[in-house]
């Protein structure tokens, strides 16, 4: 297990992080299954599970509601870091909240396999925390500063192994199974104008609000697929994931769009 956990700091890819850490809940500890569960506005961002049936990661945008909802908002109201079983009508499940920097919540959910579970949720917890650590270390290396986006680090990263042909075929398959949208990928360059005389009438600061404005319409309007990068300055990049340049284009349209409306509003 510590062999495993030192592997785990090797990681510089957030999804490959994600799948290994997964897998070795699901190797070295009595469960039936688990699941990261990423949440944003309500919705069910996306889903990634190691089980008996293998890795997989469901389609994301599902609505919160019922008592999913209330379950896992009470998860995430508690202020302790501690493996918990919050539904006494099912005892089978347990949960532990994530700190995570691209969105607002994550939790881990855990449905142990046998009775004999109990005695490893002290060493299971601390498995998760040294986990969580490491996920946001790597999230902050990723992350633009200002806002939020991913950076240009990142952006160069993922760019040289577009080019190359990444050598590591678990990150392939991985993005595949996030994507399946086509092999082909679309670069969308952002440029926001007359940003120079926002910032010499107004200042700094108010070219700040301006950048992070920009930056939440670009975590809104892209699809789940495409991916959203602060280039510099007042420039952005979207990497799209499409079978046609037509769909690409139909895709970075929405997006002009959407930053047209936000000024003529």
């Amino acid at each position: 297990l510590l062999g495993k956990l030192g592997e785990i700091t090797s990681y510089r890819d957030v999804y490959q992080l994600e799948r290994v850490f997964l897998q070795i809940i699901f190797d070295d500890f009595p469960v039936k299954s688990i699941n990261l569960i990423k949440i944003t506005d309500n919705t069910i961002w996306e889903t990634t599970t190691f089980s008996d049936e293998g890795f997989f990661i469901s389609e994301r945008e599902k609505p919160l509601s019922g008592r999913r909802k209330e379950l896992l908002e009470e998860i995430y109201s508690r202020s302790d870091d501690e493996l918990i079983c919050t539904d006494k009508e099912d005892e089978s499940h347990f949960f532990f909240k994530i700190d995570v920097i691209s969105t607002n919540h994550a939790i881990v959910e855990i449905q142990k396999s046998s009775d004999l579970f109990t005695p490893y949720l002290e060493t299971l917890c601390q498995v998760i925390k040294i986990f969580n650590n490491y996920y946001n270390l790597l999230g902050y290396a990723q992350t633009d500063e200002l806002t939020g986006l991913l950076n240009r680090k990142t952006f160069n990263a993922k760019l040289k192994n577009i080019f190359k042909g990444s050598s590591d075929t678990s990150a392939d398959v991985i993005d595949e199974m996030r994507t399946n949208h086509g092999d082909d990928y679309w670069l969308g360059l952002i440029d926001i104008d007359h940003f120079k005389s926002v910032n010499d009438r107004f200042g700094h600061v108010f070219g700040d609000e301006v950048l992070l404005l920009i930056a939440q319409l670009l975590k809104k309007y892209p699809r789940r697929y495409d991916s959203v990068y602060r280039f510099g300055g007042e420039e952005f990049v979207v990497l799209f994931r499409s079978d046609t340049k037509e769909h690409a284009s139909v895709a970075c349209e929405r997006i002009r769009i959407g930053i047209c409306l936000l000024y003529t509003s």
